[in-house]
């Protein structure tokens, strides 16, 4: 077997139909789908977990897991893991849709690649009328030796769903998520650096999927960065790969997190987060990464460079939204 998709929902209905119809027009048939339903116990008697349970019947491919109580992405994401059986792993997020040949696509990947350990692809995230694409500064199609070869370390996006995991690395190391916090950026550096090859596919695999408001803490995705930078120390790692993910966190802190602040509409949030950036990525500090950074002086992100260098300008910006 391929592919092991894994979905946590709580069956919100148009967002779990369209994804698992994405998932059942596969025109190859070799993955599984191991669906997790993450909700209360009246959620026994909902139509949709009744639709469910039928599908596992009528399908050999579905597996599901069923808890009483809201456990989390983490915890879900955990227990999956322990019954997958597919040679690689796809979280996929509850309303992400794929294309119909996504499966027949990765396998042939796979196979004129050598087996790779991670496939990062481009993910397109809907907002309303925004759009946002996970679109990389890597080479496409290119095989990274990760033990050599850094700039996967820069450039991957925050996402985990754009990502598709080998699982033997997953299991050969005992690679879990942090269970009842969010620390879903600290597994892909991890696994980043278990892992021997990686590759980033910008066109044939993709998905699609809307973005809304977090069930969780937006301060949760850039708080990982002190695990991720404690994690390269613990395996004495830190110091090869120190400028890579120094511009990785600055790029997610400056570029994408701040100016995905905007879709939550709310004002304190966006002032905090501001303030949060100034303090983080202070004047003393933006100087010496713009002098010293390899990465940085390379200069592939034209616009995260702007925003750099016009860092007050760039934060005024943003800021108008809260007045």
């Amino acid at each position: 077997m391929i592919l092991s998709f894994i979905m946590t929902t709580q069956l919100n209905e148009s967002d779990f139909k369209k994804t698992l119809k994405s998932i059942k027009n596969q025109t190859l048939k070799n993955y599984e789908l191991i669906i997790v339903v993450d909700s209360l116990e009246e959620g026994d008697d909902l139509i949709g977990y009744k639709e469910v349970r039928k599908m596992v019947l009528e399908n050999n491919n579905i597996k599901l897991i069923k808890n009483s109580l809201d456990q989390g992405k983490a915890n879900c994401w955990n227990d999956a893991l322990n019954i997958s059986e597919g040679e690689y792993v796809k979280f996929i997020n509850d309303g992400e849709v794929i294309s119909d040949n996504f499966v027949e696509d990765v396998a042939t990947l796979v196979e004129t690649k050598n087996s790779p350990d991670m496939i990062e692809f481009t993910t397109s995230l809907k907002y309303k009328t925004k759009s946002y694409d996970s679109s990389l500064y890597v080479r496409n199609h290119k095989v990274y030796e990760l033990k050599t070869e850094f700039e996967p370390f820069a450039y991957t996006s925050e996402l985990i769903f754009n990502k598709i995991f080998r699982r033997a690395v997953i299991v050969d190391n005992s690679l879990k998520f942090r269970r009842n916090q969010r620390y879903d950026l600290l597994f892909v550096y991890k696994f980043l650096a278990l892992a021997e090859t990686y590759i980033y596919v910008a066109d044939e695999i993709g998905s699609t999927f809307p973005v809304r408001p977090v069930d969780y803490s937006v301060f949760d995705t850039v708080n990982q960065w002190t695990h991720v930078f404690n994690y390269f120390r613990e395996i004495n790692n830190y110091k090869s790969i120190e400028e890579y993910v120094k511009y990785a966190y600055y790029k997610l802190l400056v570029h994408r997190w701040l100016w995905n602040l905007q879709w939550e509409g709310n004002k304190v949030l966006i002032k905090k987060g501001i303030d949060f950036v100034d303090i983080k990525f202070k004047k003393d500090k933006r100087i010496k990464f713009m002098k010293t950074n390899k990465v940085f002086l390379k200069g592939k992100d034209q616009k995260f460079q702007d925003m750099v260098e016009n860092f007050e300008s760039h934060i005024k910006i943003i800021g108008r939204v809260t007045k």
